[in-house]
């Protein structure tokens, strides 16, 4: 009996002894955890703002790069640096590590020039006289400068802002746009009076520049480009990558007229004074790999005139159009090269987006009709992460990815 009461106690002090140990030892490590917990989110904290004053930095000053070493901060430290990835497409790294208590954290951001061509549609000057209709469904961000004048309920799928107001041809009841992207008024943007500058640039340094001649026309053809001075003239054929290695093609002082099939990275711009300056659409531009078909398409347009970009009024055009670009015109507008319309002319297929200083007319209206062009302008979403070689930009940097 003795024995056995001995070896019980001495069980239970062993059992205890064990079990004490294992609850110090779980209190240890829960306070090592915590510790650990406390120092990982401090570090992280600190990294976050370190990264947000280093990103204020370079939306005040876009070539900002001093960057911070071991700057102190919450009772730890942070060191930012810029890193240019791409030169030429002025892609930028920033960089963050912080520390707190020994224990790292790092931040990676992504930025490149926001452009224009992210709009799917912008207008500085919107005339009084001309209105979205309800034969005009925009797809993508789009922005007025000035009101945006509704006829019969035009559809807004992306979200649409404006400086002004929105402004009813009879009513809001009869007229309201609908905006299935949102809405918002008292938004102002700036619309460079430079932005071809930098194409020109970019096509004397290893591109290609059309000069001398007062009329260009250009046919692309998939991988290859045709062009001529003249209409009756025959077409000297090249392949693009030839002519115009970095993709810009530039005509300095003339008019320009496009059609065909595109294959690859282009931008096309057209300088000088009107008349010159004008960019002529002679029939469909389209891609040879539609991405609306295929999302591996690498395919993608700019079509960049001084003045404006205009559909031609030829027998091609008297139906429809189909266009595949982002167009941008910096002192003029994107719309038909005639003055008066006599039938309705279909539609204007747009796959990409119009950034423009002035609207131009497409068109008219005529009792319950749309004499001339109806507006199917539909966003490419590839333009919200990337541009066509060169495409004016806003003059601002844009976060594209955040890695932590």
């Amino acid at each position: 009996m003795g024995k056995t009461s001995l070896l019980l106690v001495l069980s239970f002090s062993l059992l205890y002894m064990l079990l004490g140990n294992n609850s110090s030892r779980m209190a240890t490590q829960t306070v090592e955890n915590m510790a650990d917990y406390n120092a990982r989110t401090n570090a992280h904290n600190i990294a976050v703002s370190g990264t947000n004053l280093a990103c204020n930095q370079i939306f005040l000053n876009g070539s900002w790069d001093d960057g911070y070493s071991n700057a102190l901060f919450n009772n730890g430290d942070f060191s930012a640096s810029v890193k240019v990835l791409d030169p030429w497409r002025n892609i930028r790294k920033l960089t963050t590590v912080a520390n707190y208590g020994g224990v790292n954290s790092t931040i990676e951001v992504i930025f490149i020039p926001s452009s224009f061509s992210k709009f799917a549609y912008l207008s500085i000057n919107d005339p009084t006289n001309l209105y979205w209709s309800n034969k005009d469904t925009i797809w993508g961000p789009f922005h007025s400068e000035g009101n945006i004048n509704a006829y019969r309920h035009p559809v807004f799928y992306g979200k649409a802002t404006t400086k002004g107001s929105v402004k009813y041809y009879q009513s809001e009841d009869l007229d309201a746009p609908k905006f299935y992207g949102g809405f918002e008024s008292g938004v102002s943007l700036t619309f460079p009076s430079n932005g071809l500058d930098n194409l020109k640039s970019l096509a004397i340094d290893d591109g290609h520049v059309f000069s001398g001649k007062d009329t260009v026309y250009v046919t692309f053809a998939g991988d290859s480009l045709k062009y001529r001075s003249k209409y009756s003239d025959k077409d000297t054929t090249v392949l693009t990558s030839s002519l115009a290695p970095n993709g810009v093609i530039y005509a300095d002082n003339a008019i320009l007229r496009l059609k065909g099939v595109v294959e690859g990275q282009l931008t096309v711009a057209c300088g000088g004074n009107s008349p010159k300056g004008n960019i002529y659409l002679d029939d469909n531009i389209t891609y040879q790999s539609d991405p609306r078909i295929n999302p591996d398409s690498k395919d993608l347009l700019g079509i960049v005139s001084k003045n404006n970009v205009l559909i031609t009024n030829n027998i091609a055009n008297q139906s429809s159009i189909d266009i595949d670009a982002s167009i941008y015109c910096e002192n003029g507008g994107f719309g038909a090269g005639w003055p008066e319309f006599t039938k309705p002319n279909g539609n204007i297929n747009l796959y990409g987006g119009i950034q423009n200083y002035s609207r131009v007319q497409i068109g008219i209206i005529k009792g319950t009709e749309i004499w001339g062009f109806n507006r199917r302008y539909k966003y490419d979403p590839r333009l919200m992460i990337a541009s066509p070689p060169g495409y004016p930009g806003t003059g601002q940097l844009e976060i594209v990815s955040w890695f932590e």
